[in-house]
């Protein structure tokens, strides 16, 4: 009995989501996005999805393309682990060298 009344008032509701949304440019030549027509411009009505009301990003890019970029940022990330380790491993030898030759343990 609850799931009906909740799904009556989300019907009831929704015409309410999807608002008319206008876009004009004012005298001091920002854009202004409203959902009620300029007094004295001409607008330009957008049609605004139901799915973009609320809190939901616009969807970017797609999956493939964002694991792409990810695979790119662990090699990237591989890359600069290895540089660091070489620059630790010179640092070492120099460190050694400059003691007179005692080896230098990292713990």
């Amino acid at each position: 009995m609850k799931a009906i009344v909740l799904l009556a008032c989300a019907l009831a509701l929704a015409p309410l989501a999807s608002a008319q949304m206008y876009k004009y440019v004012d005298k001091n030549g920002k854009t202004v996005y409203t959902d009620q027509p300029p007094p004295d411009s001409d607008p330009q009505s957008m049609r605004v999805p139901s799915s973009a009301v609320g809190s939901s990003p616009a969807p970017g890019k797609s999956y493939v393309q964002q694991d792409k970029e990810l695979q790119k940022a662990r090699e990237k990330a591989k890359e600069g682990d290895k540089k660091a380790e070489e620059t630790a491993n010179r640092a070492r030898a120099d460190l050694e060298t400059w003691l007179g030759g005692v080896a230098v343990r990292v713990a």
